[in-house]
């Protein structure tokens, strides 16, 4: 799920990004997980996202997650870079994690799509000669 204050936030903008990973498919006896961004909070600069990210280190739960908030769990807090940590959840019968990032919207661009590819001409083929 990603959210955002604004529909379009301008170049500048500060969010809180997570990244997590979720389960997409099971295949041959094994969960198959992709790494996706799950939520866009948009903060209103960096000292407010910042403040946020620190909530959120704390509190944040996959969403993934099958057990209520309050089941006992260990959190690990890895932090990788000045705005960029690595939360490992710890339960008794699993593991989780999610990647939490404070960052400034520095560009967007729109990628038009590709022309239509042109139809082949029709042809009439001879039953006979």
């Amino acid at each position: 799920m990603v959210t955002s204050a604004s529909a379009t936030p301008s170049d500048g903008t500060w969010f809180v990004l997570i990244e997590q990973d979720d389960e997409v498919a099971y295949a041959d006896g094994h969960d198959i997980f992709r790494w996706q961004l799950a939520a866009e909070h948009e903060a209103r600069d960096e000292a407010h996202a910042r403040e946020w990210a620190k909530d959120l280190l704390q509190t944040h739960l996959p969403t993934r997650r099958h057990a209520p908030a309050d089941r006992p769990h260990t959190r690990r807090i890895y932090q990788s870079s000045e705005n960029v940590w690595l939360v490992v959840i710890q339960e008794s019968w699993r593991t989780q994690h999610f990647r939490l990032s404070v960052a400034r919207l520095v560009g967007r661009s729109k990628v038009a799509a590709p022309p239509e590819p042109a139809q082949p001409e029709k042809r009439r083929r001879r039953l006979f000669g």
